[in-house]
């Protein structure tokens, strides 16, 4: 893979990113819902729906795009995710939880 295309995936996947926040933000649901669900379509449900619609031609996303560095692209995404979810945690919400 060319590294124009890879910088084209990975701005794609980056653009995917910023509208499934939006599009939580807007519906007030867990962002997380949008991108597992952004996550299942890219990559193993269109490769599921390839053998139906052969002009897909497989997955979108293919894990094998990245090559090596995709073990450090999936450790930064999930750091990346763990944060959003701390950032929006309410401490008065906590406190009133029962212990």
């Amino acid at each position: 893979m060319a590294a124009t295309e890879l910088i084209l995936l990975v701005a794609g996947i980056t653009a995917i990113g910023v509208l499934a926040q939006l599009l939580a933000d807007r519906l007030q649901v867990p962002t997380i819902i949008f991108y597992i669900a952004a996550g299942l379509l890219l990559g193993p449900v269109s490769a599921y729906l390839s053998g139906f619609l052969p002009f897909l031609g497989g997955r979108i996303i293919d894990p094998a795009s990245f090559g090596d560095a995709l073990p450090a692209i999936v450790g930064l995404s999930v750091a990346i995710i763990v944060f959003e979810g701390a950032f929006h945690l309410r401490v008065e919400r906590i406190r009133e939880a029962p212990a």
